[in-house]
């Protein structure tokens, strides 16, 4: 009996919690949010603009969160209780 949360990778067989990813980059997030500050103290118009370059910004990043492999970060995830899956564990495990 497998945890209904638990999922296969296709990619390298690992069987385990999915993980969270996002896509962009946490670095450039925090750069764009010191360049708006800064940019505030320069010229108001400019930091206004790098504040909603930076609010869109993280926006995307959060609407592209992601589940992916614990294991080798791919997306390539099925549910541990599926058919498909429960022939690959079997396959590659033949005596559980």
């Amino acid at each position: 009996m497998y945890n209904p949360s638990l999922m296969l990778c296709i990619a390298c067989g690992s069987l385990g919690l999915p993980a969270k990813h996002y896509k962009g980059s946490i670095a450039l997030e925090a750069l764009l949010l010191i360049a708006s500050i800064f940019g505030a103290f320069l010229n108001l118009l400019l930091g206004g603009v790098l504040f909603i370059v930076f609010v869109v910004y993280c926006v995307w990043r959060l609407a592209s969160k992601y589940e992916a492999c614990g294991s080798c970060n791919a997306a390539q995830l099925i549910p541990a209780n599926s058919p498909m899956a429960q022939q690959l564990i079997n396959r590659t495990n033949p005596n559980s």
